[in-house]
This record gives C-alpha cells, sequence and structure tokens, in this order.
C-alpha cells in the first residue's frame, strides 16, 4: 500500500463529512428562503423605511466624511435626545470639536484651554453648515428623488438588510451649491423599517473635489440623556 493513501480520510469520515456540508447548506438555503418570502416589497420598504427615518425622536450616530480636493476629513460621534438635545464629538479637519446644545443654547468647547463657550440662540443647531454633523438625519429630506433601485442583499451586524441606490437632490442649499449628482446608498432592516446606515457621494465643481460621506445611525427611539457642561467652566459668547 502507497504511504500517500494514509493522508486521506477513510469512507466514513467522508460520509461524516458531507452530511454535516449538506445539513448546513440547507440550514442556511432553508433561512435565506424564509426571509425571502417574508420581506417586504422593495419599493414598499423604501418608502416606509424612509418616512419612519424621519419620525425617530432620539438615537445615536457615527458620521465620517471625507471632502475637497485635499481630501479634507471628518469624524464625529454623537447622540440626540426626544427633546431635540444633541451632544457631538471628534475631530473636524484635524481640530477637535466638542458641542453640547440644549434648549436653545449651545456650549461649545475651546480646544486649546478645554474651556466651554455659552452662546444663546439655536442658529448654529439650524444651520445647513452643519446639518452633516448636529443632524445627520436631515440628510435624509430629500428635495428630489429621481431614482430608487434595489441592489440585493447585505449585511449590518450580521443582519440581513436589504439595499437601495438613490439618486436624489439634497434639501441642504449650502452643498447643492458645491456639489451634484447626488448619490445615497442605504442600507434599511426589513424588521423595523428604518434606515440604519447611508453612503453619501457627490462630484464638486471643481476637478478632484469629491464628497463621501458615511452615516452610521442606532439605538432609535431610546431613552438618550445629554447634559449640559459644568457650570463652573463657561465663558459667555455673543
Amino acid at each position: 500500500m502507497f504511504i500517500g493513501w494514509r493522508l486521506f480520510p477513510g469512507k466514513k469520515t467522508i460520509i461524516i463529512i458531507l452530511i454535516v456540508l449538506f445539513l448546513s447548506l440547507a440550514s442556511y438555503a432553508g433561512i435565506n428562503l424564509y426571509w425571502q418570502k417574508n420581506r417586504i416589497p422593495a419599493p414598499e420598504l423604501f418608502a416606509a423605511a424612509l418616512e419612519n427615518t424621519l419620525k425617530i425622536n432620539s438615537f445615536r450616530f457615527n458620521i465620517n466624511t471625507e471632502y475637497g480636493c485635499e481630501k479634507k476629513s471628518a469624524s464625529i460621534t454623537g447622540k440626540k435626545s426626544a427633546q431635540g438635545n444633541v451632544y457631538i464629538k471628534g475631530m473636524l479637519q484635524d481640530v477637535p470639536l466638542e458641542l453640547v446644545y440644549i434648549e436653545g443654547i449651545t456650549y461649545l468647547k475651546e480646544a486649546q484651554t478645554g474651556k466651554w463657550f455659552k452662546l444663546k440662540g439655536n442658529e448654529m443647531i439650524n444651520s445647513e453648515l452643519f446639518a452633516l454633523e448636529l443632524n445627520p438625519i436631515k440628510n435624509l429630506k430629500f428635495q428630489e428623488i429621481s431614482e430608487v433601485k434595489y441592489e440585493g442583499i447585505d449585511n449590518i451586524d450580521k443582519e440581513k438588510s436589504m439595499l437601495f441606490n438613490v439618486r436624489a437632490k439634497t434639501n441642504n442649499k449650502i452643498l447643492n451649491k458645491r456639489y451634484g449628482g447626488f448619490v445615497y446608498k442605504l442600507w434599511i432592516k426589513p424588521k423595523d423599517k428604518l434606515i440604519r446606515k447611508t453612503l453619501i457621494t457627490a462630484s464638486g465643481l471643481e476637478e478632484n473635489d469629491q464628497l463621501r460621506v458615511i452615516i452610521e445611525m442606532y439605538d432609535f427611539n431610546k431613552n438618550i440623556c445629554v447634559y449640559p457642561p459644568q457650570e463652573n467652566n463657561y465663558k459667555y459668547g455673543d
């Protein structure tokens, strides 16, 4: 007998391996078939998810942005409470950014001193200039939708999502002046009919000026609290 034959498993081992492989494939096919039969039709799911997401009261989010010919970037983590209060922290063009908005008052942390500026009014929170960072859901308020295309199934956090490719005009006037050809990739979980992840791409008026934004949202309608900074650390602005 050739020594090489000893390297191969016996017939019983091969049969066991084939049975396990068959059962695994059958289980996966069964789960996938069940999911396909019970999912909502793509056009209805997109319309419902967009409507539901725009009505969300509280959530947490991560935003990563890259823009400009110089590939400037921003990375933000934040949360919004049901009362409309907002907290964000991250980096904006290599500059630390930390901001709290509570009941008409904006607290902005000075990166060099660590002191907080207290600004009355909601001009900053409502500004289109900071719409991406302060209110990511606002970026899903489209001025016009020209195309909605279902791209198939993708996974987010090991859960199946339906992926859509949407061509639309943003409602943000500042972005519209600088960029065009907006394309939105939206990951929607059929179970809760909410948009969990958004990839926005657009081309600028200048050559090589590309916009790329990734928005991830979670903890929808959870009990989220936003607190003001310590009062003895304020500086008062205009």
